[in-house]
């Protein structure tokens, strides 16, 4: 009976060790290689109405190390009950990088898909890029493909599919096919048929829904659900970029917190310089320890009107804003969970100079290449040839700030009374004139005539954002002067510099 037992037991451990060995390989077989930054790719979309300039192309692709734009080149539309591109963007193709046209379509165009042959489609879609191939070629740029960005019901996928299937033989040889896709399309049956049609795809892993009340926490991205979209995209066995989102937007809210209207072109830092909104509310995104989005809550006091947009008193407008502290986590979440699957990762969209509601190219290169934004500031000091005192900075670092009223805090030390007064303020939201020793008695605000500190602030402090101001001088300055910046980054952190600042002569 014993021996029994003993040889019962000795099966047990046995089964229960193949058990364990089993779901440990399964484990390690489901689970991918983490990909390094270096070994992932990066692209680009450019979604405006006009091109990009190439040079602003050129440096954000040799800042994060990008190969590939995806230029938005119009929608399809219904016009006089046939398929026509409408809108396509103005000026010319950027040269010198890798371009796929990219096509939309408007919610007529779509609402009659189930109407049109897909004959029909294929071959307006095909027309319309071998226009864009002429103008490629005049443009003198490296056009490679085209992407469709149809975000059709998933029960109208077997038409899409069909409709690519069609489209791919009307395409020039070499053409490279792909569509961005919905992450509600991953756990379709007929996904397949749709990518069977196509060189890659790129899943969206963002925007999957808008808050529709105030009191809704819905982030653009998150990085929990990038790497769920990414891990079920990866199982499909076909090559794919991973789309993150670089962009913001505000939405406004009615006073009982209903949806009004969505926004995405609204400088965010307008918000907090207008007299008539007040900041009611700060909301930080967090996903098991990784940073996310940041919203600023606004109430109107008064009526007014934000860059086009009519707010009336009592109404509410939040900001949802990315940062590269959030960039970085999604990035993160692709590398862990793609696998050899993955082409790269395609951001939207472009940072250009006409885009303040995206991040920067600096914030988008720390992000996507795995490193900590850096705080750099750079000050000069400069008399001029009429005896003014010119104070210029410039962010040199790749770190952006919140948006607060002490978002940035310079300090400059002078002698007491030295300063007669400012001018000419730039960049800079206010100044105070203070009195005190740093680190023996508080500062507190004093007289111009007795101030030994002069303390300017900015609201939003960027990569490349530049602040100026003149002082006249009362008295004369010793050749240096000691100052203090306080940065507070939007990723939480708090940096703080001390600098000795040189004062320059004006030769001119």
């Amino acid at each position: 009976m014993l021996g029994i037992f003993n040889l019962k037991t000795i099966f047990l451990l046995t089964g229960g060790i193949i058990l364990a060995a089993f779901l440990c390989f399964h484990y390690l077989i489901d689970k991918p290689r983490v990909l390094t930054p270096e070994e992932v790719p990066i692209a680009f979309w450019a979604w405006r109405n006009k091109t990009p300039k190439t040079d602003e192309v050129q440096k954000t692709f040799s800042a994060t190390n990008a190969k590939t734009l995806f230029l938005h080149n119009g929608q399809f539309d219904i016009v006089n009950g046939a398929i026509q591109r409408i809108r396509p963007v103005l000026g010319i193709f950027p040269h010198s990088v890798e371009t796929h046209v990219v096509y939309n379509g408007t919610r007529r165009f779509f609402g009659d898909w189930d109407r049109l042959s897909s004959d029909s489609i294929a071959e307006t879609i095909a027309n319309t890029y071998q226009d864009d191939l002429s103008r490629a070629y005049y443009d003198k740029t490296t056009l490679i493909g085209l992407q469709l960005d149809f975000d059709v019901p998933t029960r109208l996928l077997p038409m899409y599919a069909e409709t690519l299937q069609k489209l791919r033989v009307l395409l020039p040889s070499g053409t490279k096919l792909s569509i961005t896709g919905l992450a509600t399309w991953i756990a379709a049956r007929e996904l397949e048929a749709v990518l069977t049609n196509v060189d890659f795809w790129i899943p969206q892993c963002y925007g999957t829904a808008v808050p529709m009340n105030i009191n809704e926490l819905i982030p653009i991205s998150s990085p929990l659900k990038v790497g769920r979209i990414v891990a079920a995209a990866r199982k499909l066995n076909k090559p794919f970029y991973a789309g993150l989102s670089a962009y913001g937007y505000a939405i406004l809210y009615k006073k009982d917190g209903s949806l009004l209207e969505m926004r995405g072109d609204i400088e965010p830092a307008s918000a907090i310089q207008n007299s008539s909104l007040e900041l009611i509310d700060t909301r930080s995104f967090q996903n098991e320890g990784d940073a996310g989005e940041i919203q600023y809550v606004y109430r109107a006091k008064s009526d007014l009107v934000l860059d086009g947009l009519i707010i009336q008193t009592g109404e509410m407008i939040v900001f949802d804003v990315p940062s590269a502290a959030s960039l970085m986590a999604s990035a993160n979440a692709v590398r862990e969970n793609a696998g050899d699957m993955l082409l790269g990762i395609c951001l939207f969209r472009l940072p250009t100079s006409e885009d303040s509601t995206s991040l920067t190219a600096a914030d988008a290169a720390s992000a996507l290449l795995g490193v900590k934004t850096k705080v750099v500031t750079k000050v000069n000091l400069e008399y001029t040839h009429d005896g003014l005192l010119k104070l210029r900075m410039e962010n040199q670092g790749s770190a952006s700030t919140l948006l607060s009223a002490d978002a940035l805090v310079f300090d400059l030390s002078v002698p007491p009374g030295s300063v007669r007064g400012v001018s000419e303020m730039a960049g800079f939201d206010n100044y105070e004139m203070l009195c005190g020793r740093d680190g023996i008695e508080p500062l507190r605000e004093c007289s111009v005539f007795r101030a030994n500190v002069i303390r300017l602030k900015a609201r939003s402090w960027k990569p490349n954002s530049i602040a100026s101001i003149f002082l006249s001088l009362k008295s004369p300055l010793p050749a240096s002067l000691p100052a203090k910046v306080i940065t507070r980054v939007n990723d939480g952190r708090v940096e703080r510099e001390s600098l000795e600042i040189q004062i320059q002569t004006d030769e001119k």
